[in-house]
């Protein structure tokens, strides 16, 4: 019956909770009808025997005949579904034992105040609204299979709980081997001058669950001190559903035994939904199977999809073939191609982290350092205080960084095999996969191999063994001042793409005005722009201007700019058909051009410039039509053949 439904009269029958209350309330005491299989008792004589939904029929007949019928209609409205069998359930009342919770009330209200929720709404909400209006605890179940509620009766209905397997026995003289049913049933006992024995029930499950925390150690029959160190517990974690069972059934009975909270720490996450946002359904099929996931994508892939969402702060989140495909490409994809980077170089300048010694002295080195450890400061913080998701923010900001900017801006200083770049890369690498290590463990395991374990016998045998790293202090200043170049170079680049410029065609000047210009600004800026020269003077040319920070990119392009960007151009068609060779870096070749004659000349002429980005060691330019195994590349508006040959 709702608001809507207008003025008129509903019937009560005591097979509801709201129906009973209000029996309750007019003083109707609880009555039942119909027995365990929905069949009316002889207590109805004139349906006893008809299934009381198919006596439906009948009593409207019934009462029609005897003039007390106002209204029949059909009326389509939700019904109680058994979850197994899709089949209606059937409400009723039944004798219950009890547990008096609501006398704890108070307790239990006061006991949560001590606990930290994640989120924390749900503290004083959806469980403190719980506990403040707790019932008493249903704890009898009418089933076969279950832990037996130790409690014997007497034929007078005197009441005896048992509370140890050896009490019974002294009682019983009978040993228990199988404390399950039916064994236990038939073990009775005389006390009194009366004989005991078990009522048939069965404890709620959820009183296993939330027996728990001493139940694992045997206590109180033994291991006391064990148990006393490792209660409370210092976090649980589980789902917004469980809220109503395993959050409150530990509480419940942890006031009910000690009067203190289990836990010290709940980490609440939501539910997993399909991609269009509804629940996940056996009957729906509306899911992904968890294995064919799991070989598509693997584990860490899943694993990170769950820490890198609001889930595990206790919103709903999905989990399919699209979203384990993102955390592919934004977490696995960056941290292999990294490690072929690193692998790569080392290889290449035969460059080993156990031999090297080295200073940071190149600002964009000490920058990532300041990174890393500003990352480990910040992903402890997060850990500690149990945001999983913004710890994986952290970790994510520190990836992009190492290989959108720092890797980028500084591939000249790696095939130069500078030392200080490549120790600097290995540190910040390897402390990146510590910090992941708990989120994706097999990846990072792998790669802890290889790039440690291997080359070091005195490593840790596991990356998960290793101690979790500890920040040292860090320049904040060096932060803002590389945030100032990120925002030069973004506003450079939207010029170039206005203009329509290639970013490989070089240009003469960029002005930058709203912060102070230090040379290794300059020189960073001027190499990611492409760029001659950077000023703080006015020049001509567009302009673009971002919370408080102009730049102007003079678009003129000479002629011996063009040159040089052409040259630009060569140098990276011929690299592109080294890759289509896969060819490694440390191979070196002889390319043969068949190119038009301006830009053959142009090739000839920087020759030398060309030759060491591209690995070549020897030229030869001649025609190549119809030769086997030449690439076609397009330089500008000009067709090149090329063949590459590998010398050494």
């Amino acid at each position: 019956v709702t608001t809507e439904s207008g003025t008129g009269i509903v019937h009560l029958a005591p097979y509801g909770a709201e129906d009973n209350e209000i029996f309750q309330q007019v003083g109707i005491e609880s009555l039942d009808v119909i027995d365990d299989q929905g069949h009316f008792t002889e207590e109805v004589p004139a349906y006893a025997g008809m299934f009381y939904k198919k006596a439906n029929k009948q009593i409207i007949q019934d009462l029609t005949e005897r003039g007390r019928m106002i209204k029949a209609m059909d009326y389509e409205h939700d019904m109680p579904m058994c979850w197994r069998t899709n089949t209606p359930l059937m409400y009723k009342p039944i004798t219950s034992w009890y547990i008096a919770m609501s006398q704890l009330r108070d307790n239990l209200v006061n006991n949560n105040q001590s606990v930290s929720w994640i989120p924390e709404h749900i503290k004083e909400g959806r469980f403190g609204n719980w506990l403040s209006d707790i019932k008493d605890w249903g704890i009898s179940r009418s089933r076969y299979w279950g832990t037996p509620l130790p409690v014997w009766k007497s034929e007078s209905g005197k009441v005896k709980v048992i509370g140890s397997f050896s009490e019974l026995e002294q009682l019983s003289g009978v040993p228990l081997d199988d404390p399950h049913r039916p064994y236990v049933d038939e073990v009775s006992f005389e006390f009194e001058g009366e004989t005991y024995t078990r009522i048939q029930d069965v404890i709620d499950v959820w009183y296993d669950s939330g027996s728990m925390p001493f139940a694992r150690f045997h206590y109180p029959f033994e291991n006391q001190e064990l148990f006393r160190d490792k209660f409370p517990a210092e976090y649980i974690a589980e789902g917004l559903d469980q809220t109503r069972g395993w959050f409150y059934s530990l509480m419940a009975i942890s006031t009910a035994l000690f009067d203190q909270a289990p836990y010290k720490q709940v980490l609440v996450n939501g539910m997993v939904l399909a991609d269009d946002g509804q629940k996940l359904s056996k009957s729906k099929q509306n899911y992904s199977a968890p294995d064919i996931l799991l070989d598509q994508f693997g584990a860490d892939a899943t694993r990170l999809n769950f820490f890198s969402t609001p889930i595990s702060a206790g919103e709903d989140t999905t989990v399919s073939e699209a979203t384990l495909k993102i955390m592919t490409q934004e977490y696995l994809l960056p941290l292999w191609n990294m490690y072929s980077f690193l692998v790569t170089y080392a290889n290449l300048h035969n460059w080993n982290p156990l031999e090297d010694t080295f200073t940071v002295s190149e600002v964009k080195n000490q920058w990532l350092r300041a990174r890393m450890n500003q990352t480990i400061e910040e992903v402890t913080k997060e850990l500690n205080n149990y945001r999983i998701p913004q710890a994986m923010r952290h970790i994510k900001s520190y990836m992009d960084d190492m290989s959108k900017w720092y890797i980028r801006t500084s591939r000249g200083d790696f095939a130069a095999g500078t030392t200080e770049y490549l120790a600097t890369l290995y540190q910040g690498y390897v402390t990146l996969l510590t910090l992941l290590a708990p989120f994706a463990p097999f990846i990072t395991e792998y790669l802890y191999q290889q790039l440690v374990k291997d080359i070091d016998d005195q490593a840790m045998e596991s990356i998960h063994l290793c101690d979790w790293p500890e920040a040292k202090e860090y320049s904040a200043e060096l932060f803002s001042q590389m945030t100032q170049v990120q925002g030069a170079v973004e506003l450079g680049f939207k010029l170039r793409d206005i203009a329509g410029l290639k970013v490989r065609q070089p240009l003469g000047r960029l002005s930058v005005h709203g912060f102070v210009l230090q040379d290794w600004m300059k020189a960073l800026i001027a190499t990611e722009i492409n760029v001659k020269e950077v000023t703080k003077d006015t020049i001509e040319g567009e302009s673009l201007s971002d919370q408080g920070l102009t730049v102007t990119l003079d678009t003129e392009i000479t002629p011996e700019l063009r040159e040089e960007g052409l040259v630009r151009e060569v140098i990276r068609n011929l690299q592109m058909t080294r890759k289509k060779q896969r060819l490694s870096m440390e191979q070196r070749v002889k390319m043969t051009v068949d190119a038009p004659a301006e830009l053959g000349e142009l090739i000839r002429t920087h020759s030398e410039i060309i030759s060491e980005p591209v690995g070549v060691v020897e030229w030869d330019f001649r025609g190549l039509e119809g030769v086997e195994g030449t690439h076609k590349v397009k330089v500008e508006q000009d067709k090149v053949r090329v063949l590459v040959e590998v010398v050494g």
